[in-house]
């Protein structure tokens, strides 16, 4: 599994942005770490993007998620998703409900 959390250099006066990127999983085994890391790093930037590739998402995942995008919009700040998931895993978050999270 990778993963780290990457601060974009822009030019002055521009809004300071963040990509984090992560492969495979994103699970009760390592949301902690993701977001303890994000977190901790949450006054280094104006703008995160969330680039994945998935093979695992479970609920721990999608809380994660949701809570990530709560904390950034009520600082002002602006996510982005950019999710790709295995096929299957895709058409069970489309019917259970969670597409406007991955697709925003």
């Amino acid at each position: 599994m990778k993963k780290r959390l990457e601060i974009v250099k822009t030019n002055p006066g521009e809004p300071v942005k963040a990509i984090y990127y992560l492969d495979n999983e994103l699970s009760f085994i390592n949301a902690l770490e993701i977001k303890d890391e994000i977190l901790s790093k949450q006054d280094r930037f104006e703008h995160l993007t969330i680039q994945a590739n998935l093979d695992h998402l479970d609920l721990t995942g999608i809380q994660l998620l949701y809570s990530i995008r709560r904390t950034i919009e009520t600082q002002n700040k602006k996510l982005s998703l950019n999710i790709k998931l295995e096929e299957g895993l895709s058409s069970l978050i489309s019917r259970c409900g969670f597409n406007e999270l991955i697709i925003r």
